[in-house]
Formats: C-alpha cells, structure tokens, sequence
C-alpha cells in the first residue's frame, strides 16, 4: 500500500534486480520516475520499470542492462631504487647515476634493475592493471627487444654489480620494442604487481635485458633511460597502478 504516489495517472514501481526471473518491485523503486539504487557489489544487472496506466489497470514493463564497476583508484609511484650492470666491468656499481642502461654487446651487455615502494597499496586490493614506465634519453641504432623479468632475490641500489645481481623468474613478464626517439617507454607488469600486492610472490623489482644479448655487432648501441637521480623529476622511472577493495 506504499504504491499510491501517481503522476498523471501514471504508476512507476522499479525492480533493480531481477536475476530471479521476476518482477518484484522494491520499496525504494515504488511510485517514483527518476529513483536511485546502491549496489552493493559491482557486476552484471538487469533493471526494469514497469509502468501502470491507473485509469485502464493496464502496465508495461521495459528493462535495461547495468553494469557495476567497482570503485577504481589510480596511483603513480616513482621508484625506491635503480641502478644497471655492465659485463665488461664486473664489479662496478652504478646506483647513484643519472642514466640506466641496457645493451647487447658480446662481452658488454648492460641490464637495469628497478624497484618501487608499494605499501601504498592498501591490503586486499585487487590490481587492475601496472604499468611501468621510463623515459628513453638515448636510442639504439636499430630496434631492439628488450624483455623484462620479475627479481626473485635481494639487491641494493648502492651495492649490486654485473657479478652480484639478483635471481630472475625463467620467463619475461613483459617485452617492448625500442623507439626511434626520445620518449616513454613501457612495461605491462600487471601480473607480477598483482602477485606482490597480494603477498603470493616476493617484491624485489624488477630487470630489464635485451632479449638477444650477446648479439657481436658494436653498432647496435644502446638504450639509456632517465634514473631515479634525474634532475628533471617529470622523467623519472613511474609505475602506474590502477586498483580496487573487493
């Protein structure tokens, strides 16, 4: 008996959900044109309105299709460390510097290593998708592939060389080819971000190689990208993350 709100002899009763096949008006749907309705988890519905001419006791119902999407947070964080390691000098450590480094030489490969802060995450959130990025400051000569593995060991921004550096998982996370000019260039590092933010697998960053090191050919060259330590806080390593709280 809540249904006697009438415009123009026009009854409006809504039905925000009606997966069990029926059409059972809710309260908070009854007698109003324009309502509205909290979901309470985010998914696939079906709404319908059921409209009644009270002059001719005769109704019509339409429904539609809503999709709930949960509440998204996006951040960029900048990194907690990086440094690269060269083959040629094996004991060198270049945490401090303004560049990283990768090539593929045969006996001067060079690889970068990275690592971001995520406790920014709030626990239980469920990452959507990472996006690792770093600003190229030198290309290669020709294109090159450069695959991007998940670290499984430690290492420190201040002591890790060529002959020091850390354990990798087997298989690349992500590949990218190389720009032809100066610009962003990125990493789809979603599954290994979302491994790290859940606790399922250890956070020690990641390294970045050319996918066919050793290639004998000195005029390859190499790329360099802009380091944590850059001057120019607008090119420093980012990483995207996009999330949600189930």
């Amino acid at each position: 008996q809540n249904r006697v709100l009438e415009i123009e002899a026009l009854l409006y009763e809504w039905d925000f959900d009606t997966s069990d096949g029926e059409f059972l008006p809710d309260q908070s749907g009854i007698g109003l044109l324009t309502p509205t309705h909290t979901y309470d988890t985010p998914g696939e519905y079906t709404a319908a309105l059921q409209v009644t001419d009270t002059d001719v006791d005769v109704s019509t119902i339409s429904d539609a299709s809503v999709t709930i999407t949960p509440n998204q947070e996006t951040v960029a964080l900048n990194a907690l460390g990086d440094s690269w390691v060269d083959r040629a000098l094996t004991g060198a450590n270049h945490g401090t510097e303004k560049r990283l480094r990768v090539q593929s030489e045969s006996s001067a490969n060079n690889r970068t290593l990275i690592m971001f802060d995520l406790s920014s995450i709030p626990a239980g959130a469920e990452v959507d998708s990472a996006i690792l990025k770093l600003f190229v400051l030198q290309v290669p000569d020709e294109v090159r592939t450069y695959g991007m593995h998940r670290v499984t060991s430690f290492w420190e921004e201040s002591g890790v060389t060529w002959s020091t550096q850390p354990t990798v998982a087997s298989n690349y996370t992500d590949t990218a080819d190389t720009l032809d000019a100066t610009g962003w260039m990125d990493w789809d590092v979603t599954p290994d971000v979302g491994g790290m933010v859940s606790g399922t697998v250890a956070h020690w960053g990641r390294l970045i190689e050319d996918a066919n090191e050793y290639d004998i050919n000195s005029g390859v060259g190499r790329t360099e990208y802009a380091s944590r330590e850059r001057e120019t806080e607008d090119l420093r390593p980012i990483l995207e993350i996009s999330y949600h709280l189930p």
